[in-house]
């Protein structure tokens, strides 16, 4: 809309502004031929800067108890980092969760953790736009009736391996390093008195790791965990002989912790490490001993028969003298210094709970769930909401893209990209069930550099009739008819309509932030709601931002899409193939020429566009390259690299 656009600039010299109230017929001057037309685009590239990872995680069990309360995280990076939270969720009762996220194409890996220690991948690399694990965990405990002051020790199964494989299998996962060079471990575990961890096995009993685990350099540790299942508590009942390796002692400092008691836990299921304080005022010179154990390790890491085993009497008598826990959440490492019992979690030191104000949980009780939905307070993003429960962002929690537009198609513009700029970001609330209940999107409109009045609505491929409602558009001139729901009317699927004038939103005729010569005016956020029945799952949305357009100068027919992009069932096809647009649905080609460039582009941050009227390629210097390839070089042209742009190009106030 070059010829437009310099006919408003000589209206505004003028000082002559108009106020746009009208719609405006659409133009039919052809505008000056610009650089771009010159590149050779390939066919089929669609000008993606993002492209859909299908995530696939599993959490197997041996026993019948499912793993109801497992959540996953999906962040963009390490969340202790600067990584962002991008989507979460519950497995269902099959153990199965599963979602689609939308990421930068400069992006090769996503970092997923879960609620549960074990249950943890980290960094993980994307291969072939997937990711997808399988947790092999081992069999469920039952809930059991845990008593304190019970006078046995508790359970250890027969089966030893059961309670440790699991663990072994998730070791390099559940163990992080501390890159903080203060942190105070001057000795390993091996070879001193102090630092031995202790922790439960997968029947609640007490476990020690054998060979030495390698974190922070030189030390050396030995690590334990407890595999705490869906409704699990831990009872006291006496053991068997000949069992397992059971350490109480160091040989000079007694393990101190109740173990007929049941502890809450912030977690219901996967590994859960917990660390004990350990009591020096229980010695026994060369330690105690459980049934008949084979070896023990003393304090100088040394393997010795041992010479006596201690009775349920002397052991209930050594774990009377509790006097705390160290909880170690995922990715937390346990260890004991000189200075007492501390933990390293990416060199973040943790705290000592004192157990007399630990919660204790009665025989049945399960974790705290005020909205009754299935999942527990802890893991409920709307613990008092039983209709939601977990957020899902796209692109990310905090993070906004960008949708820049041409808005004379289907004739060529100046390629500018600021005709309508709007920054958006989406988060799809769902369920228990995974279900999705409600889209809370906000938008920022930040510029508009056009004389026509151009409206906004996205396409979601889910039927019309899913949706309940709509709040928040901002609508002033009738152009679109909506359905009681608030959906756009004549449509199978459900269109959202955000804006029907960008001009009116800003109360202002002209160029809007796309002349740094004239005022600045600030953005304008619109935050539209839409809920949903609950009736499909989130996979079924696709990811953000869905099928957005922009309506050119309020003639319904004229939509504009991102390349690629199929039109609404109320776009005029007639357009299509008419003037530069070369669009061809048999061949799956939208809203492009005939040398495949766009009219729309997405950008998965927030967008510094191009000042009036000078095309994208001579603001973003890299941008010609990353077309012509297909997108395989510079695929990180936006960004704010040296030699990217020409920033006298770029708009700023």
């Amino acid at each position: 809309m070059k010829t437009l656009k310099y006919l408003l600039i000589s209206l505004l010299v003028a000082g002559n502004f108009l106020f746009f109230s009208c719609k405006k017929p659409i133009t039919t001057i052809d505008p000056p031929l610009v650089g771009l037309d010159a590149i050779n685009v390939p066919d089929g590239f669609n000008f993606n800067t993002t492209n859909d990872v299908a995530i696939i995680l599993k959490v197997n069990s041996d026993g019948s108890e499912k793993y109801r309360r497992v959540k996953f995280f999906i962040y963009s990076g390490d969340p202790d980092s600067t990584g962002k939270m991008i989507a979460s969720g519950g497995v269902d009762m099959n153990g199965l969760y599963q979602t689609q996220v939308s990421l930068a194409t400069t992006s090769d890996s996503l970092y997923i953790s879960s609620n549960n220690t074990g249950i943890v991948l980290g960094m993980t690399a994307i291969e072939n736009n997937m990711i997808s694990h399988t947790f092999n965990m081992g069999s469920p405990v039952l809930r059991s009736s845990g008593s304190r002051g019970a006078s046995n020790f508790t359970d250890i199964i027969s089966d030893f391996e059961n309670g440790l494989d699991g663990w072994k299998a998730y070791r390099d996962n559940s163990i992080h390093t501390s890159d903080e060079a203060n942190t105070p471990l001057t000795t390993g575990p091996m070879g001193s008195s102090d630092k031995f961890m202790w922790g439960f096995d997968t029947r609640g009993g007490v476990r020690s790791w054998e060979a030495p685990a390698k974190f922070h350099g030189d030390l050396y540790g030995q690590y334990i965990a407890y595999h705490y299942y869906l409704g699990n508590t831990i009872s006291a009942r006496p053991t068997a002989p000949n069992i397992a390796d059971v350490r109480i002692t160091d040989g000079n400092k007694v393990l101190a912790i109740d173990l007929s008691s049941s502890f809450q836990h912030e977690v219901n299921a996967g590994w859960q490490t917990i660390y004990c304080k350990l009591d020096e005022t229980q010695t026994d010179g060369t330690g105690w001993r459980i049934g008949s154990m084979k070896y023990w390790t003393t304090g100088n890491g040394s393997r010795t028969t041992p010479k006596k085993a201690a009775t349920p009497a002397q052991i209930q008598q050594i774990l009377s003298n509790v006097t705390g826990i160290l909880l170690g959440p995922e990715r937390q490492v346990g260890y004991y210094s000189s200075n007492g019992p501390e933990f390293i979690a990416l060199g973040k030191v943790g705290v000592v709970s004192d157990v007399t104000s630990f919660p204790v949980i009665q025989q049945g009780e399960e974790p705290d769930d005020d909205d009754n939905d299935g999942v527990p307070n802890s893991t409920d993003d709307y613990p008092n909401d039983p209709e939601k429960a977990y957020n899902n962002y796209g692109p990310a929690e905090g993070v906004y893209g960008t949708l820049a537009y041409e808005d004379l198609w289907p004739r060529k513009g100046d390629y500018d990209f600021n005709d309508v700029v709007i920054d958006y970001n989406f988060n799809i609330i769902t369920n228990a069930s995974n279900e999705v209940v409600e889209m809370n999107s906000n938008f920022i409109l930040q510029a508009t550099g056009a004389g026509y009045l151009n409206g906004f609505a996205f396409e979601l491929p889910v039927n019309q009739s899913t949706v309940t409602a709509v709040s928040g558009q901002n609508l002033s001139d009738g152009v679109f008819a909506l359905n009681a729901n608030g959906t756009e009317a004549n449509q199978t699927n459900a269109v959202i309509v955000v804006f029907d004038d960008a001009h009116h939103i800003f109360q202002r005729s002209g160029f809007v932030n796309t002349d740094a010569s004239l005022p600045y005016f600030d953005s304008v956020a619109i935050n539209v709601v839409v809920s949903f029945n609950g009736s499909f799952e989130i996979a079924a949305l696709g990811t953000a931002p869905y099928n957005p357009f922009i309506v050119a100068n309020q003639q319904r027919g004229y939509e504009i899409h991102l390349a690629g992009k199929e039109n609404t069932a109320l776009a005029d096809e007639a357009l299509f193939g008419t003037d530069q647009d070369d669009s061809n649905a048999a061949n799956g080609k939208y809203y492009q020429t005939s040398n495949n460039l766009p009219w729309a582009i997405h950008i998965p941050v927030s967008f510094d566009y191009p000042i009036e009227t000078v095309s994208i390629e001579n603001a973003h210097l890299k941008f010609v390259e990353w077309a012509e390839s297909g997108g395989s070089t510079y695929n990180d042209w936006y960004m704010n690299k040296s030699g990217y742009r020409n920033q006298g190009y770029i708009y700023s106030h």
